[in-house]
Formats: structure tokens, sequence, C-alpha cells
């Protein structure tokens, strides 16, 4: 989830009419587990990314937001896989931009998830893998090398200007049980 407060010194209400959103990742935090490879409103409104969106192409979403005169809400994004099926193990690296009338709000990159959710479950998943793979198993080194792949990836996210409540203890805690 990523709130985004906005606020309005006009004399006027302001309405946010599109948001666009660019991802530079978009990772399933589990992929590498399955077999096979003032006062202020809060408003959530659910962000459905596509599991197969390309890095850097825009994504835009109509959306109806009023920012009442000398007031400020708070916009609330859940961003999530679209489809039937909700998982909240994604992670994503999005910049947004907000169409407010003619001009724009900017937000330039936020790293999003919900590492509470996943942190255990990919950490013992892992260890599995690497235990699978001591014992010599072809897909143990398969998946120990995905978890590699996925170390990286959270490395380099986890130095974001604001990283997700526990992404950077994620990947120390992934760090240590892959080197051990």
């Amino acid at each position: 989830m990523l709130d985004i407060l906005l606020s309005n010194s006009g004399d006027r209400t302001a309405y946010v009419i599109s948001a666009t959103y660019t991802f530079s990742e978009a990772l399933d935090m589990q992929r590498c587990s399955r077999s096979g490879s003032g006062t202020i409103d809060y408003v959530r409104i659910p962000v459905a990314v596509p599991t197969d969106v390309k890095p850097a192409h825009p994504l835009t979403r109509p959306l109806r937001f009023a920012v009442k005169p000398g007031s400020g809400e708070s916009l609330a994004l859940a961003f999530g896989p679209a489809g039937d099926a909700y998982s909240p193990t994604w992670l994503y690296d999005v910049s947004i931009r907000l169409k407010v009338g003619k001009s724009e709000v900017a937000v330039p990159s936020a790293v999003v998830s919900e590492v509470s959710l996943w942190e255990q479950d990919v950490l013992a998943a892992a260890a599995l893998a690497r235990e699978d793979e001591r014992t010599g198993s072809e897909t143990g080194r398969d998946r120990v090398a995905c978890f590699d792949k996925l170390l990286k990836t959270t490395e380099r996210l986890s130095q974001a200007k604001t990283p997700p409540s526990g992404l950077k203890e994620f990947t120390l805690k992934l760090r240590a049980l892959l080197e051990a």
C-alpha cells in the first residue's frame, strides 16, 4: 500500500482524474517457492497490475478522487496482481503521475510491498531449496539460482529512498541463508 497525501490550497475542489503507473519492477516474491520455478480522510484505491507488466511501460488508469479546497486527503493505492487470485506476495518499484485537471503531480519512485505477509514463507522455501541443493538435487540448484536472482533484486530495491518496512532485514536474512 502506498499513501499519497494531496493538499489543495486553492478555492475550488481539485480532482485527480487519472493515474499513470510506470513499473521498473513487478516481482512475485514467491516465484522461487513454487514447484517448477489536517483531518485526513483515507480512501483505498485498488490498482490491479497485470502480472506480465513490462518494465518502463506506462499503465494509465482512470481515477476520480476529490480534494476539497483548503484541505488534505490521503490517497491510498493498494497494488496487487490483476486477475481472480489475489496474492499479497508481490513487490513493486513504481513511479506515478497523477493528472489533476490540466497539470500533473509526480511521485518519482516508490517501492511497495507488504513484506510481513510473505517474508517467513519465502525464507522457509529458500532454506528448503538450499537443503535440496546440498543433497545434489538439480531442482534444488535451479531454485537456489532463482533465490540468488531474487536476492540481487531485493538488495537493489532495499537501497531505495523509502523501501517498504522489513525489506532491508529480509534481504540480510536471505543473504545469510544462501551463503550458509
